[in-house]
């Protein structure tokens, strides 16, 4: 099992790097765990037993971590391999510690691997504060040892063939580990001042009950909002405000499920939908029904399962260009570094309507 540190944990720092009021908010609040947790943590015990010769505690994930398998193997090659290996970097951080997925000495070049196993954002490896305090661990531990100068960081995420990486001298590595000793400075202020924000509120414990994020959220302006010079001062910052609401009902329905009495409002059962039992199919066969009756029409497999089963995204390409189509998009308002080309209004009635 991986370990990490409670207070300078590097899968959090986003939240105490950029808001030092957090730990101390969320201070008593239980982390919570989801299926996809547990799924990834599989994963690691997976990925970590064919790193490591040993035994597979979960051969179900084995298909979906063939690509991290295979880019630790293509470091590996030409250095020396170290998994799921404790990384302490208290020169920066007092207790501060964490697992990394996989470490490979390649002369005087580190390269330090992670391993994510979702497939719902891509995680950049690009100014990720937690592969950065992986590396200053390794550079705690080792650089004297073999005079490394050089760290790359990389990111895998398999189910989403996304590969990230970001490399950094030694020294500008240490340099930025010179601003993470003023930061842990504001941490450890017990008048430490909560500054809300998108990257540090999105996986902070103590984000429901947070005051100072209420007060962001709703603070934004009291000017008359007119016009497209208002709305472009408006639109990025719906999502936090969106977010927010989400959570205050979260945190309402958590309240009311422990007793509080919550002025004007009630906990009762919400809607449920009827859902088949295990033994309804054969039930259903008993009273005459075929399995035609019983069972939708077969579809088709996803584009990826068929992918796959043709051998892999570049084997599969021009099988899959003769029997896919990709229809237009629905236009959609976007921030003006987005990639794509920009299409006029006169454009607008030619594409398609509805979702």
């Amino acid at each position: 099992m991986a370990e990490h540190a409670k207070i300078f944990s590097p899968s959090a720092s986003p939240t105490w790097l950029h808001c030092p009021a957090a730990p101390r908010i969320s201070a008593g609040i239980p982390d919570t765990t989801s299926e996809f947790a547990t799924e990834g943590t599989e994963a690691h015990e997976q990925a970590e037993a064919i790193l490591t010769g040993k035994k597979e505690p979960f051969p179900e994930h084995h298909e979906d971590l063939e690509p991290y398998y295979e880019l630790v193997a293509e470091y590996k090659a030409t250095g020396i391999l170290m998994v799921e290996t404790k990384v302490e970097f208290t020169e920066w951080c007092p207790d501060g510690f964490g697992t990394a997925d996989a470490i490979v000495i390649d002369g005087t070049k580190v390269i330090v691997i992670d391993l994510k196993f979702g497939k719902g954002v891509r995680v950049s490896a690009e100014d990720n504060s937690q592969m950065r305090l992986y590396a200053l661990g390794v550079l705690q531990a080792l650089q004297f040892e073999y005079a490394l100068d050089t760290v790359e960081m990389v990111i895998s995420q398999p189910r989403l063939d996304h590969i990230s990486t970001e490399t950094l001298s030694a020294t500008e590595l240490l340099a930025w580990g010179d601003w993470v000793k003023e930061r842990v400075k504001l941490v450890q202020d017990p008048k430490a001042v909560a500054v809300p924000g998108g990257k540090q509120c999105r996986w902070c414990r103590g984000k429901l009950a947070c005051r100072a994020r209420a007060i962001d959220a709703l603070n934004k302006s009291d000017e008359d909002l007119i016009g497209s010079n208002e709305v472009a001062v408006l639109l990025p910052l719906i999502p936090a405000v969106q977010t927010w609401c989400s959570d205050i009902k979260t945190l309402a329905n958590n309240l009311a499920a422990d007793g509080a009495h919550i002025n004007g409002y009630k906990l009762v059962e919400g809607r449920s939908t009827r859902k088949f039992s295990t033994e309804a199919d054969k039930i259903l066969s008993s009273q005459g029904l075929d399995e035609d009756q019983i069972y939708q029409p077969r579809k088709l497999a996803t584009l990826g399962s068929v992918e796959k089963a043709l051998g892999g995204k570049k084997r599969a390409a021009e099988v899959m260009s003769q029997c896919t189509f990709k229809p237009e998009g629905k236009p959609t308002l976007v921030k003006t570094s987005d990639k794509r080309p920009e299409i006029s209004s006169s454009q607008v009635a030619s594409f398609p309507l509805g979702e």
